[in-house]
């Protein structure tokens, strides 16, 4: 089979994947093959190198900076254990709001307008640990 039928077909597939299993199988490709090609203009391909390793990070969301109904891209601020500073954390949720506990995978990156953000991979949300946390969420719904 041809390159541009495997191109073609895999295109086809990922139609059909949600946002976290084309996210994860993105970032399998990536550990297996180092890098990864992208196409921003057709016919244009961008050599990337792999994101650092997976990180995670466990907090409190305290507020939604931002967030699109249509693709699920967010922006939202996080309390996290043991930092001082809230966290800026980027990525698609398509539920999110003040007061959830969340359990995120991803990487940290250097926005050059907005300073550094982790960028989500995979979010998982748990149950509140704390009273603060159960206050917060129930006044969010």
């Amino acid at each position: 089979m041809g390159w541009r039928m495997e191109r073609a077909m895999a295109a086809v597939l990922l139609l059909f994947l949600s946002w976290q299993d084309r996210t994860h199988l993105l970032y399998s490709l990536i550990e297996q093959r180092g890098t990864l090609s992208v196409t921003s203009l057709p016919g244009e391909p961008t050599n990337r190198a792999p994101h650092p390793p997976a990180e995670h990070v466990q907090g409190i969301v305290e507020r939604v900076t931002y967030h699109a109904e249509d693709s699920g891209y967010t922006v939202a601020r996080l309390k996290a254990p043991g930092e001082r500073d809230l966290l800026t954390i980027v990525g698609r949720f398509p539920d999110i709001h003040a007061g959830q506990t969340l359990r995120l995978t991803g990487f940290w990156r250097e926005h050059l307008t907005y300073g550094r953000q982790f960028q989500v991979v995979h979010a998982q949300e748990t149950k509140p640990a704390t009273l603060t946390g159960l206050e917060k969420r129930a006044l969010a719904r």
